[in-house]
């Protein structure tokens, strides 16, 4: 015989309220599972009841049409599954302010309905009020967008074959009332930066081409030589986000506008999606009431503001490598500093790295001067190319022969053997408008670097004692 379950102290027996729980709570969730989807269920239905055009939806709009705020009868069509503008003319539409007309026209909802309206035009839905068409799967529609309400941040709104009238977020509404300028695709190029591969720019007095290889980008015109990759690459960064201000539809001749020949001008060649190549043409013309014409996609003139001219480098240095040094902050374990002064001969200091921090020998550093001197190292560039190679002569009248200081950044040492040299540069030349001379070690190529890193960068023995030791003494303390 199987024994009966022991009872409680009260004769209840603990297995049979296990299971009396188990059901009741079982009982009580299910009653709350379906009262809360009964209630998101009710919550579905009256927001779908509240949408205007519940036939339609927005991947099936297939054209709009609308009267601009600036005067124009606009109507844009759905092509290759995208948008574009086909009246009042022919030109690509801006993707953000197509994508809010449709989402606007398909998923507009009611805050409120008058069934019994008053004339049409106590709601500013009269013969003037804006009247937006849009034709899908299911048909043809019509939306009437009138004034706002007195109260709230609402406007008043009718469906083109109802009397009914509604009242709609404002946001809404606004989305509707668009000019022809908001309907037009601002981006003066379209391309994929990552496709192109080879670049033409010409402005007045000069040229270079580029072309993109497994190391990066070269220069190939009008002298061979690596070419410094980000420099080209915020070049095309630039030319992806350039956007226009305005558009010219009826344009004097390129002459007049300064095309004839260009202020600039760049052709981007590379790959399309489909395998054929494209071809990316831009000219942009003179400067005139703080704008620029340009001429871009579409064959359209484009208006820009003229400071962005100033963002495309006219130079052939500019796209040339110049890169003086490139190496992790971290690696480094000692910078060696080595002056020459005309009166006071050589000078060399040890600065290094140790648990706690950076120390120099035979004078001490300030703090955090060490580590910034490494961190310009690390990333030194050019901005201007001297010359490919100087005579004994000319390094001389330049301070490089010998240089005004070398630093040089070594890494990890292997036992008693020095770390190996990271990067080493000579600084020569200050010339406060001009730049730093300067040049890498293993270059004969003479650079200039940008004149505010004497700020960061010791350019004499002078200028070392003057501004970058510690305010607790010259000397560092012996052992």
């Amino acid at each position: 015989m199987v024994a009966p379950a022991s009872a409680g102290p009260l004769g209840v027996n603990p297995r049979s309220t296990g299971i009396l729980f188990l059901v009741t709570a079982l009982v009580v969730g299910g009653v709350w599972w379906n009262e809360n989807v009964r209630k998101s269920d009710a919550a579905e239905a009256e927001a779908a009841a509240k949408v205007l055009f519940p036939e339609v939806d927005v991947a099936d709009i297939a054209w709009v049409a609308l009267e601009t705020t600036d005067g124009a009868s606009a109507r844009i069509e759905r092509q290759a599954g995208a948008f574009r503008l086909v009246a009042p003319l022919d030109f690509a539409v801006d993707r953000t302010t197509a994508d809010g007309l449709v989402g606007a026209l398909a998923e507009v909802k009611s805050e409120a309905v008058i069934e019994s309206p008053r004339a049409a035009e106590v709601y500013g839905l009269g013969d003037g009020a804006d009247t937006v068409t849009f034709g899908s799967d299911a048909g043809e529609f019509a939306l009437q967008v009138g004034a706002k309400t007195p109260v709230g941040g609402n406007t008043y709104a009718r469906r083109g074959d109802g009397d009914a009238v509604y009242t709609i977020p404002t946001f809404r509404a606004n989305a509707l009332r668009r000019s022809l300028t908001d309907l037009r695709e601002k981006r003066v190029l379209r391309f994929d930066r990552e496709a192109v591969e080879r670049v033409e720019l010409a402005w007045r007095g000069g040229g270079a081409t580029l072309e993109k290889g497994d190391g990066g980008w070269r220069m190939t015109e009008p002298v061979d030589d690596a070419a410094d990759d980000e420099t080209v690459g915020s070049l095309l960064s630039d030319l992806s986000f350039l956007r226009a201000e305005g558009f010219v539809d009826a344009p004097t001749p390129d002459g007049e506008l300064g095309l004839d020949p260009p202020a600039f001008e760049a052709k981007l060649t590379g790959e399309g999606a489909d395998g054929e190549v494209r071809v990316h043409h831009l000219l942009v013309g003179d400067a005139e009431g703080g704008r620029r014409a340009v001429r871009g996609s579409e064959g359209a003139l484009y208006e820009i503001p003229s400071e962005r001219f100033a963002d495309l480098p006219r130079t052939v240095a500019a796209y040339r490598f110049k890169e003086l040094g490139r190496f992790v902050p971290s690696d480094v374990r000692q910078l060696e500093l080595a002056f020459h002064d005309a009166e006071a001969g050589a000078h060399v200091v040890i600065a290094e790295i140790g648990e706690e921090g950076w120390g120099s020998s035979p004078e001490m550093l300030a703090p955090g001067r060490a580590a910034r001197m490494v961190a310009e190292l690390s990333a030194l560039r050019g901005t201007d190319i001297v010359a490919e190679e100087m005579g004994p002569a000319e390094q001389r009248a330049v301070g490089l022969a010998p240089p005004n200081v070398t630093l040089r950044a070594r890494g990890a040492a292997d036992g008693d053997a020095l770390g190996p040299v990271l990067a080493e540069v000579s600084l020569g030349e200050f010339d406060p408008d001009r730049g730093i001379i300067a040049r890498r070690a293993d270059q004969e190529r003479i650079y200039r670097i940008d004149a505010t890193l004497a700020e960061h960068l010791p350019i004499s023995l002078e200028a070392f004692r003057n501004r970058f030791l510690s305010n607790e003494g010259d000397v560092a303390p012996g052992p």
